[in-house]
């Protein structure tokens, strides 16, 4: 009898490790591609991006844009008052929204194809992941609500998983 309990237990490690090491695994890798970034700030926020991502000195005259860009992926932002939510048009192709929350507050995501010509002409463009999070909810004036919109463009499907990590490490100033 104790040898059967003693090989059921054996048994159950056995195929539990392999699951546990697994997900460390997975953890492990995120967290080290994680510390292989660089923490930067613009629009008052602070987020991680690839070390190979260079800012672009992008200006505006009434709200705050940046925009950075590496060989796979461009971010753009814009936070000001102008900012509206991401809402599906036609050539926005495979589109997916889905709420979440980025550092407390809570963010509209959405990705989709761009089918546009614009996408077409610059093809490093072609998948689009975005967020959205209106600042001043809560608050009873409708007009020039404070926002923040991003939004991370890449050539390939797989570069949509650099932008959920970028979008999960903002920080609000």
């Amino acid at each position: 009898m104790h040898f059967i309990e003693t090989t059921k237990k054996s048994l159950a490690f056995l195929f539990l490790c392999p699951i546990f090491f697994g997900i460390s695994t997975i953890a492990q890798e995120k967290d080290m591609i994680l510390k292989s970034w660089k923490k930067t700030s613009a629009c008052k926020i602070s987020f991680l991006i690839p070390k190979s991502v260079k800012n672009l000195d992008a200006k505006e005259i009434d709200s705050c844009v940046a925009e950075f860009e590496n060989k796979t992926i461009r971010i753009s932002i814009d936070y000001g008052w102008y900012g509206s939510n991401f809402t599906k048009i036609d050539t926005m192709l495979e589109f997916n929204e889905e709420t979440i929350e980025i550092d407390g507050k809570k963010a509209q995501l959405v990705s989709y194809i761009d089918g546009s010509i614009f996408a077409k002409q610059h093809p490093k463009e072609k998948y689009v992941m975005g967020i959205y999070v209106n600042l001043s909810e809560g608050q009873t004036q409708e007009i020039m609500k404070t926002s923040l919109k991003m939004k991370v463009a890449a050539k390939s499907k797989k570069e949509m998983q650099t932008a959920k990590q970028i979008f999960h490490s903002i920080k609000f100033q």
